[in-house]
């Protein structure tokens, strides 16, 4: 499935994709496993020669940055009045018009450490 929206040939392998390994339900709020991930996603989309004539790809990986992650997380968790705290699973379906749509929702779920389940159409 992921070969439709990454293809073969911008990594070596789909092994080399990163991948977010823990044993936890829920992870923290901007956990640093997160932040090491996408910052980590970003370098290799940036590093790729694919995705550098893919404009959609390319405006991924700089949002990606971890700079700007931290820069969004700053900016939106004020726990003065309330509690921050996951809400569990969160299921994202992905619109097949726009190939990175769905990663902005899903990177946000991630920082507020749900587990994600992604649909991703044909």
């Amino acid at each position: 499935m992921i070969t439709g929206i990454i293809p073969k040939q911008a990594f070596s392998t789909l092994e080399d994709l990163p991948i977010i390994k823990t044993n936890h339900y829920f992870l923290n709020i901007g956990d640093d496993l997160i932040l090491s991930f996408l910052s980590d996603l970003s370098k290799r989309i940036l590093r790729e020669s694919f995705f550098k004539t893919e404009p959609s790809f390319f405006a991924l990986a700089f949002w990606l940055r971890k700079s700007n992650i931290k820069r969004i997380l700053n900016e939106n968790i004020r726990t003065n009045n309330f509690a921050l705290k996951p809400l569990g699973k969160v299921f994202h379906l992905c619109p097949s018009n726009v190939n990175t749509m769905f990663i902005y929702s899903l990177v946000l779920a991630l920082l507020a450490g749900n587990k994600n389940v992604v649909r991703i159409s044909a």
